[in-house]
């Protein structure tokens, strides 16, 4: 394992650690004043103190750790990687306690095990056998040790967790945008087909319309975003090819007030709710308008469909623009459903002001 994870560290590592060592140093240096006051020097105390804190920073940033991610890149089951923790602060704190008693062995004060255990625990433990002596000690290291590595553990799979999440979101968000109706491209690829027998212009017409509309459909699959001359372009190649197939609404009214201060809307948004809309309508030829002004700091845009719903409904393509409407604007936008025996309604409401669109958009 390369040694880069020593310097390779997260945006907040070094504010966790500065918080538990700012505790563990208050509580160390605290503790020996009040531990050894009767058997050492301050000198003493005080030069013991630096030492273990220096070797809890050793034994965390650079042996805790390394075992950390060694055992991280791999792939265990939760039973090994528990197995993985306990042997990770078993070593760790092994190697505190010997580094510890290192400074006892080299340091100018004649301190014995016996005189650091009865300090450390309890008096007049000549009755206590030296392996029960040695574990009772090694077990506070081990507890500091332990308590360290739940932290940074806990810490870590957080932050592994959040970074999986975000690359799982960026993958929904391209399957998303990728989403186009199959029926609908095989209707235009019958329609083209057709046309081609009887009227090449108006085929090649269909190919421009197909082409544009496919290409714009690629181009969204980068950009989640797109501006309403974008969308109103692609819906009008979207129409026309509607029409080639028989299943476009016979009347088209659009009026969007104050057109320049719409915010950006998904790619392939106004496609995706005019597709909801005429797969479940029983006549997809019916009138259809589009209605958009600013309300209350939001722009809303209203369509329209004449036509009752069918009695099952398909929400595909609403689950699909919802889930991007919140991965832009988290939750300041809405896709409403208003419906009656005669209509079928899409409101679609957007903050005016934005700054939320996320920085992969950009």
């Amino acid at each position: 394992m390369k040694s880069s994870y020593l310097t390779q560290v997260g945006k907040k590592y070094w504010q966790y650690q500065g918080i538990y060592f700012l505790v563990f140093i208050v509580t160390v240096t605290f503790s020996n004043l009040k531990v050894f006051s009767s058997i050492a020097s301050q000198g003493f105390i005080i030069s013991y103190s630096i030492s273990t804190i220096i070797s809890m920073f050793f034994c965390v940033h650079v042996i805790t750790r390394g075992i950390y991610k060694y055992a991280e890149k791999r792939s265990y089951g939760i039973f090994n990687n528990i197995l993985w923790l306990l042997l990770n602060s078993i070593i760790c704190a092994t190697v505190y306690l010997l580094l510890d008693f290192t400074f006892y062995l080299l340091s100018s004060a004649s301190l014995t095990f016996k005189d650091i255990f009865e300090a450390l625990n309890v008096q007049n433990s000549d009755n206590l056998p030296f392996w029960l002596q040695f574990f009772m000690q090694w077990s506070g290291y081990w507890t500091t040790i332990g308590m360290w590595l739940i932290i940074y553990s806990f810490i870590s799979s957080s932050r592994f967790y959040k970074k999986l999440k975000e690359q799982s979101d960026s993958q929904e968000l391209k399957l998303l945008l990728n989403q186009i109706n199959p029926e609908f491209l095989y209707a235009t690829m019958d329609a083209i087909k057709t046309s081609i027998d009887k009227d090449t212009e108006l085929a090649a017409d269909i190919i421009t319309q197909a082409s544009e509309l496919f290409r714009y459909n690629l181009l969204s699959s980068k950009n989640n975003h797109a501006d309403i001359n974008e969308e109103l372009t692609s819906l009008n190649n979207y129409l026309s090819l509607l029409k080639e197939q028989n299943r476009s609404p016979e009347t088209i009214h659009i009026s969007l007030n104050n057109q320049e201060d719409i915010p950006n809307l998904p790619a392939m948004s106004m496609i995706f709710m005019l597709s909801h809309i005429l797969n479940n309508a029983k006549n997809q030829t019916h009138a259809l308008s589009i209605d958009g002004a600013i309300t209350n700091n939001n722009y809303k845009i209203e369509m329209l469909h004449t036509s009752a719903k069918k009695y099952k409904s398909d929400f595909s393509y609403l689950k699909n623009l919802r889930l991007r409407l919140q991965y832009m604007y988290q939750g300041k936008a809405q896709l409403n459903v208003k419906k009656d025996r005669q209509s079928h309604k899409l409101i679609l409401i957007l903050p005016l002001v934005i700054n939320s669109v996320t920085s992969s958009d950009q």
